[in-house]
C-alpha cells in the first residue's frame, strides 16, 4: 500500500525536477484503481457534468453533486493526494462565500485541497481561503466555467497579450497564497516560464494530468483533447463490442451457459412437488 503524499512532498518533487501525475475521475471504482498505482494525485473535477451527467458544460454541477462524488473518490483512493473543484457559483460572490464552501468541501469529503478558476479578480478569495487554512489550487488558461465568455475551449496564451495576462494572473494568485496552478491548454513555453518564476507546482510544467475517460476512450464518438494521454486500449469500443455480444448470444440462446446457472439441491422430484402446490394459481389468464 502506497503512502499518501503531502503537499510539501509535491513541492519537493518540483524542486528536484521530478514530474508528478494527476488522474481525473469521479467515482469509487476508478479511484480504487488509481490508488493501486504510483500516481501521486487524483482530482475530482466539475468535468463530471459532461462526462457523468451529460450536461453541455460544467456549470450546472452543484456543490451537493461535487461533495457526493468527492466522497466516493476519497473512499476509493485514501492513499492518494486528492483535490476537488469549487463549482461554478460556489465562490464568485464573495471571499466569505468562497471560504464557507471551501471549508464545506474539505470537511465533508476529506479532500486535501480545492481548486478554483480565475485570476486577479479572485485573489481576495484565495487569500481569505488560505487564511482559513485551506490549500487552494488555481486554474488559468482554458477555464470551462467561463468558457462562454472567453472564446470557448480554444487554447490560451498563444499570443503576447494573452500570455502577459496569464502571467499577471499567476503572479497575483501566488501573492494571494495559491499553492499550485493548473495552466490548461497553453503553450509549454508559457507554463515552463511560470514554473521557473514560482516555487509552487505548475500543472502541465511540473505535472501532467488526464481524464481517465479520455485516456481509455470511454466515448469513442467524441474527440479527446490534444493533451490527453491515450491508452492503447479503447474501453469504449471494447464495451460496445461486449454489449453487442451479450445481446447476440442472448437472442441466439447461447447465454446464459451452464456455469452461469444455479441448479436445484436435493431430489428434483421433491422440488417439483412444490410447483404442484400452486398448480391452481394462474395469473396469465
Amino acid at each position: 500500500m502506497k503512502k499518501k503524499m503531502s503537499y510539501q512532498e509535491l513541492v519537493q518533487m518540483k524542486r528536484e525536477g521530478k514530474k508528478f501525475l494527476t488522474a481525473v475521475c469521479y467515482d469509487y471504482a476508478w479511484a480504487r484503481l488509481v490508488d493501486q498505482t504510483p500516481i501521486e494525485t487524483i482530482f475530482c473535477g466539475d468535468s463530471m457534468g459532461m462526462n457523468v451527467y451529460g450536461y453541455e458544460s460544467t456549470n450546472p454541477v452543484t456543490m451537493e453533486q461535487m461533495i457526493v462524488h468527492c466522497q466516493a473518490v476519497r473512499r476509493g483512493a485514501p492513499n492518494t493526494f486528492m483535490f476537488g473543484d469549487m463549482v461554478y457559483g460556489s465562490y464568485e460572490e464573495s471571499p466569505e462565500q468562497a471560504v464557507r464552501n471551501g471549508i464545506r468541501l474539505v470537511k465533508e469529503t476529506g479532500v486535501d485541497a480545492v481548486k478554483l478558476e480565475g485570476g486577479v479578480q479572485f485573489a481576495p478569495h484565495v487569500r481569505a481561503m488560505t487564511d482559513a487554512g485551506i490549500i487552494v489550487f488555481g486554474h488559468l488558461g482554458v477555464t470551462p466555467q467561463s468558457a462562454a465568455l472567453n472564446d470557448g475551449f480554444r487554447a490560451k496564451g498563444r499570443d503576447t497579450d494573452s500570455a502577459r495576462k496569464i502571467i499577471t494572473d499567476c503572479f497575483a494568485l501566488y501573492e494571494a497564497g495559491i499553492k499550485a496552478i493548473l495552466l490548461e491548454c497553453v503553450p509549454p513555453e508559457l507554463s515552463r516560464f511560470v514554473s521557473s518564476k514560482l516555487p509552487i507546482p505548475i500543472f502541465e510544467a511540473d505535472e501532467h494530468g488526464t481524464l481517465l475517460c479520455d485516456m481509455f476512450d470511454l466515448f469513442p464518438d467524441k474527440k479527446p483533447p490534444r493533451f490527453a494521454y491515450r491508452s492503447k486500449y479503447s474501453f469504449g469500443n471494447m464495451a460496445i463490442e461486449s454489449l453487442n455480444d451479450w445481446w447476440r448470444e442472448t437472442r441466439e440462446g447461447t447465454w446464459p451457459r451452464e456455469e452461469n446457472l444455479y441448479r436445484i439441491k436435493g431430489d428434483i422430484n421433491d422440488y417439483i412437488k412444490v410447483f404442484d402446490e400452486f398448480e391452481d394459481v394462474d395469473y396469465m389468464q
